[in-house]
């Protein structure tokens, strides 16, 4: 029985070929590696409801969202090592659970800033949009749009926020959240080959960021009367912050001249 070990590549060429046939396992290394980057930071919030409200994390959505998404995406690279695989119902259901999640973190998430919220609620419906496209379709490369999207809630934009926080390859150093939602997120989904990547995450992003403006509008505050619609959209967190929180009377004081 020959043991000998295949030689590593000594060329770029080679380096292709070789990347090219061992693709999805390099992948599933890749993923392994970045995911456990993050292990210990994730989970220290999903162990600790204390941990996660400090956070500013609403811990029973966090409690499904960390443990699904670890897992969705493990099983697809996992899969993609014994041939192209498709979405099947337990796929399908964890999607749908983690987009729930996601809305649920975002709806009650400190962080007030439009374009976080706005960023949070487009790649919740983008993730929605390839968890249904990819069961109905049985296609492989839906699948693999969908564990993008994932792979962007987990790593991707940590690595991003790194890249430019720190000046990693001599990057200028911006604002976090423009890192983030502006340059990760249509980058990951581009990677993953979602159809329309680029163009569909910021035309999404900038509808998204417009209905949550006109929902605030109409309901400027938690004690604001709404309408069917509104009502049902600031049900679902989509809307500006401004439009969950109670009402403050503001007290102007006369001074005696």
């Amino acid at each position: 029985m020959n043991t000998t070990m295949s030689p590593l590549p000594s060329s770029w060429r080679e380096a292709q070929v070789f990347g090219k046939q061992h693709q999805p396992a390099l992948e599933l290394g890749v993923m392994l590696l970045l995911y456990s980057t993050l292990w210990s930071n994730a989970f220290k919030y999903l162990f600790s409801g204390k941990k996660a409200r400090a956070g500013g994390y609403w811990y029973h959505p966090l409690m499904l969202h960390i443990p699904l998404s670890f897992f969705l995406a493990g099983r697809f690279y996992v899969r993609r090592l014994y041939g192209a695989p498709s979405m099947d119902r337990l796929d399908l259901a964890i999607g749908l659970v983690d987009v729930v999640s996601v809305l649920a973190l975002i709806k009650y998430s400190p962080m007030t800033d439009p374009l976080y919220r706005g960023s949070f609620h487009t790649m919740a419906l983008l993730t929605l949009a390839a968890a249904v496209a990819g069961y109905a379709t049985a296609s492989p490369a839906w699948y693999g749009a969908l564990v993008g999207c994932i792979d962007w809630f987990i790593y991707f934009r940590m690595l991003l926020g790194a890249i430019f926080k720190y000046r990693i390859l001599n990057f200028p150093k911006v604002p976090f959240q423009a890192s983030v939602h502006l340059v990760s997120a249509p980058l990951c989904l581009w990677l993953a080959a979602f159809p329309g990547s680029i163009a569909v995450y910021y035309a999404t992003l900038i509808s998204v960021m417009a209905l949550n403006r006109w929902v605030s509008r109409g309901v400027p505050h938690k004690d604001a009367q709404r309408g069917l619609i509104r009502g049902g959209l600031v049900w679902l967190g989509f809307c500006e912050a401004q439009s969950l929180k109670p009402y403050v009377k503001e007290e102007k004081s006369d001074k005696a001249s």
